[in-house]
């Protein structure tokens, strides 16, 4: 066991699609002079593998220190994006559970998570994955990018987000991550119900969670090549018929029979 995560007090895991902003969210809690995680230049997800960084506020500044309310030494779990073109959402899950079960005691330690979700985004963090992790762990939503909206038509999306999940969370669970809000804003809100919990052996949550989410994509896999199929014989049908009309030779069932009049 890595001897610096085998006593901490408190830890995070940030989970989103990709693109929400988790590397650039645990950027703005760190103290100057530590190592960040790497951002993407480009819209769309970066980080492809479970990564960690270890803070302790004793090592804050006093910038740092006003906007952080309480004492405690935590590890930031950065993951791949979810909903993301070439990596399935189960295989997220999986390293998590892998990353779990290589850096954290065996006994567990006390955990919450962070979903970080794009305000305008058209896809949301399935339902049934948020009410598996609400019953295990304290969860805070931080919608993000709101820039790229704001106003009302952002207000209007994070409603739809907490009526999406509500059999889950709460809405004081959701932290709107606007412009000028302070990713500690959100931290600072679910430390406390952390600390208040019992301590999680985190990864067999996730391996829980492994069987139904790949079951959710063999069948969502199976309707996507029925709908593919359906789509690629439409398609020949269309060109089949423009061909016929083309070279003046109309569709089967409307031909004129042989030997009738004009």
């Amino acid at each position: 066991m890595p001897r610096h995560l085998s006593k901490l007090r408190c830890q995070y895991r940030l989970i989103g699609h990709g693109g929400s902003g988790r590397s650039t969210f645990i950027n703005d809690l760190l103290p100057e002079g530590a190592e960040k995680m790497e951002v993407s230049s480009k819209l769309g997800a970066c980080t492809k593998e479970v990564a960690h960084t270890v803070i302790d506020s004793t090592s804050f500044s006093d910038a740092t220190r006003r906007v952080c309310s309480r004492n405690f030494r935590l590890v930031l779990v950065d993951t791949p994006g979810l909903d993301v073109e070439g990596q399935a959402d189960s295989a997220v899950f999986q390293k998590l559970s892998e990353w779990s079960k290589k850096w954290i005691p065996e006994s567990g330690c006390k955990s919450g998570v962070v979903v970080l979700h794009e305000v305008g985004a058209s896809r949301a963090m399935d339902a049934h994955d948020i009410a598996t992790l609400a019953k295990s762990f304290e969860i805070m939503v931080g919608t993000t990018k709101w820039k790229y909206l704001g106003g009302r038509n952002g207000d209007t999306h994070q409603d739809q987000l907490v009526k999406l999940w509500a059999g889950s969370l709460e809405r004081r669970q959701f932290c709107m991550l606007k412009q000028g809000t302070h990713p500690w804003t959100l931290i600072n809100t679910l430390l406390p119900r952390i600390e208040a919990r019992n301590k999680i052996d985190f990864w067999k949550t996730f391996d829980a969670m492994l069987p139904e989410r790949r079951k959710i994509e063999v069948d969502h896999d199976a309707k996507r090549e029925v709908v593919k199929q359906e789509v690629k014989e439409s398609l020949g049908r269309m060109f089949a018929n423009a061909i016929r009309r083309m070279f003046g030779r109309p569709p089967k069932g409307k031909r004129k029979d042989k030997g009738q009049g004009h």
